[in-house]
């Protein structure tokens, strides 16, 4: 069902386990049980800037290992161009089913999984990426992802500073509604980056928890622990299973996941 108000107060009852986002306002959604991972653009795009600031190696490779095969894909004349920033479209390819995007998926899955990043939202940027790459050289030099701009609000004119407080108030009207009503509450939001940049020396650089808890100067390793198990869980992700035996040295994790040249140039950071 949807409520209709006109202009940018428009809104949308939410579907159970879906946030819907109002017009003013934070996002609702209609509890689910078997789904407890709601999570906001804004919250991916905390990630996906730790992962560019702090493992650059990860959209390093998508350029080096999956951008030929997506510029090859495309191409290629038996591929439709709509399809290929699609995850949806992509994940279904196979010998007889679409197989013209078979080697765009199993190489887009192996640097999905090579890196522990395998939510089907990050495979559906890292597709978009690779489609703004294509067009946007620079952006392709500079190794940044394809999301959407953070939303700010303009400078307003009398006329349209009275709108906006009547849509405000009609959000707020319509957001006690829903919680009265249809047992909907506000999406919970993290947005904490100290717990995102865990996360990435975690799942892709492998560190252990104390040498994170460490670098982070936390007292304790449990409050480094808890907080990248909440996020992960939040954006869809499965943490990775240590490995047993003496970590790697910081030494040897720059050869292994660092190519030749990028940690000499500063790699994204240094791009920006």
């Amino acid at each position: 069902m949807r409520i209709r108000s006109g202009g940018a107060a428009a809104a949308f009852v939410a579907r159970v386990g879906h946030p819907v986002r109002l017009g003013h306002g934070e996002a609702f959604y209609q509890p689910d049980p078997t789904h407890n991972d709601f999570v906001g653009d804004d919250e991916r795009d905390l990630l996906l800037y730790a992962v560019r600031r702090s493992a650059c190696v990860v959209p390093d490779t998508l350029r080096s290992d999956v951008f030929p095969v997506w510029r090859t894909t495309a191409a290629s004349a038996a591929a439709h161009p709509q399809l290929l920033d699609s995850w949806a479209s992509v994940r279904v390819a196979g010998r007889t089913f679409r197989p013209q995007l078979r080697p765009l998926r199993i190489a887009l899955v192996a640097w999905a999984r090579g890196w522990h990043l395998d939510a089907p939202w990050v495979l559906e940027t890292a597709l978009r990426t690779l489609d703004m790459w294509m067009t946007v050289p620079q952006a392709r030099d500079a190794l940044r992802w394809s999301r959407s701009l953070s939303v700010v609000r303009p400078a307003l004119s009398d006329s349209e500073e009275t709108a906006w407080r009547h849509g405000r108030e009609l959000h707020e009207f319509v957001g006690a509604w829903l919680r009265r009503r249809r047992n909907v509450r506000p999406t919970p939001v993290k947005r904490n980056p100290a717990h995102y940049v865990w996360l990435v020396q975690r799942q892709v650089l492998g560190l252990t928890w104390p040498r994170i808890a460490h670098l982070a100067n936390a007292d304790d390793h449990r409050t480094v622990l808890d907080a990248v198990q909440d996020t992960a869980a939040r954006l869809g992700l499965r943490l990775r299973v240590g490995r047993r035996g003496r970590p790697p040295s910081e030494a040897r994790l720059g050869r292994e996941l660092y190519p030749a040249g990028l940690l000499k140039r500063g790699g994204c950071a240094a791009q920006s």
